[in-house]
């Protein structure tokens, strides 16, 4: 069975989705956005993915690491527009794609 990826960020719409996977005998890999001190879901993503049995993965990010991948970051959206949270869900997709 492979493994499915979930970004978990411990609300209501990303657990109710784990919930299910977990009940459907899906095996599940959580990844959850770190941005350190100022992280406002990562330790509900933790919490929800202990309370499941599912693994979670941080994903760090921060303004710098955003800055460092924003050419690559604005040449693939291929269109001029985006939102605060594309650059940190970049890092999730990344995070996933080397998982597998």
């Amino acid at each position: 069975q492979s493994t499915v990826g979930l970004y978990l960020s411990g609300g209501l719409d990303s657990s109710a989705v784990a919930v299910t996977l977990r009940n459907l005998g899906i095996r599940t890999q959580a990844f959850t956005l770190d941005f350190g001190e100022a992280s406002v879901e990562r330790d509900d993503a933790e919490c929800i993915a202990a309370h499941l049995g599912i693994p979670i993965e941080r994903v760090p990010v921060n303004a710098e690491s955003i800055a460092a991948i924003l050419p690559e970051l604005v040449a693939g959206l291929e269109l001029p527009f985006g939102d605060a949270v594309t650059g940190p869900q970049w890092f999730l997709g990344q995070a996933a794609r080397q998982f597998g």
